[in-house]
């Protein structure tokens, strides 16, 4: 007798090895170009998901003054997107930008200033 899984069991083991598989997730290179005009600010991007559509741009302000921080995604298919935030001394945030369209590369430029 020949022990064969029930389909469902080789529908689990083949969506398992197909979640493992490192061609799953879309990765691509991220630029990250820093503009800081002598400000102590920390910037690092991620991407929130496996598919790679939700990229993260997480900055904390250690200077103490506060930044008005630009931040630009540009995915060079579409007209670049940029964002605008207002960081206290000592504050963090995160900026979440959504790509609608296939990405093979992404630059993130984050230009902060003294805020007057």
């Amino acid at each position: 007798m020949v022990h064969r899984p029930r389909p469902a069991v080789r529908l689990l083991l083949w969506l398992a090895a197909l979640a493992s598989a490192p061609s799953f997730a879309q990765t691509f290179p991220v630029d990250l170009d820093q503009r800081l005009h002598g400000m102590k600010i920390f910037a690092s991007a991620r991407s929130a998901d496996a598919k790679g559509d939700v990229m993260i741009l997480s900055i904390a302000n250690l200077d103490e003054r506060a930044a008005r921080c630009d931040a630009t995604f540009d995915i060079r298919v579409l007209p670049p997107k940029t964002y605008q935030r207002t960081l206290a001394a000592g504050d963090e945030i995160q900026i979440h930008h959504r790509v609608k369209r296939a990405v093979n590369r992404m630059t993130i430029e984050l230009d902060c200033t003294p805020e007057q």
